[in-house]
């Protein structure tokens, strides 16, 4: 029963996550090896997240956690 419930929080958390990664927030932006990457306003976009798993974790550790 707890497992379920924890799915789904995860599921709910993962759906904020998704609209906090296409929001004001967030940048998509391309280095200079021309490799796009995700930054964030709350690490004053000073963050290279490369991948959307990257960027996961990363929101896992700063709003969930």
């Amino acid at each position: 029963m707890n497992t379920d419930k924890n799915n789904r929080v995860m599921s709910k958390k993962r759906k904020e996550f998704e609209a906090w990664l296409v929001s004001d927030n967030v940048i998509r932006h391309v280095d200079k090896d021309d490799k796009f990457y995700y930054a964030s306003q709350d690490a004053l976009y000073r963050n290279r997240l490369y991948t959307k798993e990257q960027a996961w974790e990363y929101y896992k550790k700063e709003f969930i956690n």
